[in-house]
């Protein structure tokens, strides 16, 4: 029993999984319909500064059902919740810690350029901007330091980091292996949380409301070498309503404060939906063969969901009422996609490129190098 719930196996790290891929790739373009076509006016961060249109005017009834695209960063955590569970074991907590860094700071930093290039090109002189806001976001803890996200899509990347900090404490003590205890007991307190607010910390470690995401991703890795396991399939349950019990403020946080019993159902649905899809992948059901095109469409993920809003927003504004709502829908998504590209050569293939091999082969070695121990020459006697 203790074996059980302390020194569990570990899931295996061959992760690159292609159904993960899409399935990323997919969730991207949701936040990106959503903030093309359903979201409000605005919505820059700067509303004192900024003025763009509503993003429901351009196609008058998609926003529908593209209302519901703001769920795309909830299948985000999902498959976070997933790859890093994967990637975390058998690894220190120190390489686990530089190739988190290395995964999304290049890339970040170079969205950031890219997104105060955007603003400069599009407001000029009336971009408001200091130098401390820009210096703060490269630290992608802004919230912290009381400064505006310089694009609102980057508050995601503060719930990652918290709950990259959690497991790398998790490896830090080597407690990654007792998984269905402390998994056991962040679901017990996330469900205590939404019901009577306590335990009132909880919010201080990682956002309660997108924790039921996290967990079940992480459950679902573990599913890929424990099938049969009762408690992995409790938790999946228990996670899941968990998640759905919070949908009605968060359609209602995104959709200007509209929630409708059936947008609650709906919501669900597209819930289950996210979580069958995790499920077949994991247990091995869903597995498309690996093509470069899919290795390329999950490599634009991060930069996409980066670049996509401001630049649409902006472009969607200029453009209104020039020419088709649906033209201007394509050109979007397609000017996103080639900058995604860009920020994804710039920034995770060449900059995080050269610090991964960096590490690997210069701090690395010295780290882990181990000194054969001085002793007497061969052959000779101890004095």
């Amino acid at each position: 029993m203790k074996a059980y719930w302390f020194s569990a196996p570990l899931p295996r790290q061959d992760i690159r999984l292609p159904a993960l891929d899409l399935l990323r790739f997919f969730a991207a373009l949701m936040v990106l319909l959503y903030h093309y076509t359903a979201s409000g006016v605005g919505n820059t961060n700067f509303p004192n500064r900024y003025n763009l249109i509503a993003s429901t005017e351009l196609l008058p009834g998609w926003s529908n059902v593209t209302h519901f695209g703001f769920m795309g960063v909830n299948l985000f955590f999902l498959i976070s919740g997933f790859i890093i569970f994967a990637s975390a074991s058998g690894r220190t907590t120190l390489d686990f810690a530089v190739y988190r860094w290395i995964r999304l700071f290049p890339t970040y930093w170079v969205s950031i350029l890219f997104t105060l290039a955007m603003l400069w090109f599009f407001l000029g002189a009336s971009l408001e901007v200091s130098a401390f806001e820009v210096a703060a976001n490269l630290t992608m803890v802004q919230s912290y330091l009381g400064v505006t996200h310089l694009d609102p899509v980057y508050w995601t990347l503060l719930v990652e980091l918290h709950f990259y900090i959690l497991i790398g404490l998790a490896l830090l003590t080597r407690q990654l292996g007792a998984y269905r205890f402390w998994l056991s007991l962040w679901l017990i307190s996330a469900i205590g949380y939404r019901l009577v607010g306590q335990p009132f910390f909880l919010k201080y470690l990682i956002a309660p409301d997108y924790s039921a995401y996290f967990i079940a991703g992480m459950t679902l890795c573990a599913l890929r070498t424990e099938r049969r396991d009762p408690w992995a399939w409790l938790v999946l349950l228990g996670s899941f309503a968990l998640a759905c019990s919070y949908l009605p403020e968060q359609i209602a946080f995104y959709n200007f404060g509209t929630s409708t019993g059936l947008d609650w159902l709906a919501g669900s649905l597209l819930l289950a939906l996210g979580f069958a899809a995790l499920t077949a992948i994991s247990l091995g059901y869903w597995n498309p063969a690996n093509r470069p095109w899919i290795l390329l469409l999950g490599s634009l993920t991060y930069p996409l969901y980066l670049v996509h809003h401001q630049l649409g927003r902006y472009l969607i504004d200029a453009w209104y009422r020039q020419m088709p709502g649906l033209v201007i829908l394509l050109l979007c998504t397609a000017l996103s996609l080639l900058f995604a590209l860009l920020v994804h050569l710039l920034g995770d293939r060449w900059i995080a490129g050269a610090c991964r091999q960096f590490y690997k082969h210069r701090i690395r070695p010295k780290l882990t190098h181990r000194p054969k121990p001085k002793g007497p020459a061969h052959g000779s006697l101890p004095s």
